[in-house]
């Protein structure tokens, strides 16, 4: 699929948005819940770009995002790398979003940070899962 695309399969239906890095971030719904995966489209703001490409990239995160916003996202999977001050926005995205339930990805290994982001102000509404190694799972009913 391509940026902008949307298709229908049977009960699946999938939706692209453009990624400020590589591939796309897909946004899919199947028998009633809609999970969001953000891929490498994330809050990228390295201090060693410019500005202007720093501005670049954090515009394409913030427009997802307010498409995301109204669309009521049951699981959304989307990146937290405390190497930037930002930590690529996942505070951001679930303030915004407000997802039921969000997945950390993109943590290289650093579970811990985990525990950062829970100490962050976030809503009442979306249970982040705070998995401890790699691997692990929770099996999450509506």
């Amino acid at each position: 699929m391509s940026d902008g695309e949307s298709k229908k399969i049977g009960d699946l239906r999938v939706r692209t948005f453009k990624s400020n890095d590589e591939g796309l971030a897909y946004l899919i719904s199947i028998q009633g819940v809609t999970i969001y995966f953000g891929g490498d489209l994330a809050k990228w703001d390295w201090p060693e770009w410019s500005r202007a490409k720093r501005q670049r990239h954090v515009k394409v995160f913030e427009r997802t995002l307010d498409i995301l916003k109204d669309l009521n996202i049951d699981v959304a999977f989307s990146n937290m790398d405390q190497r930037l001050e930002s930590w690529a926005g996942p505070v951001e995205f679930i303030n915004t979003v407000k997802p039921r339930f969000f997945v950390p990805i993109h943590t290289f290994g650093n579970e811990e940070w985990i525990d950062d982001l829970l100490m962050k102000d976030l809503p009442d509404e979306t249970t982040v899962f705070k998995y401890e190694r790699p691997g692990e799972f929770v099996i999450w009913s509506m």
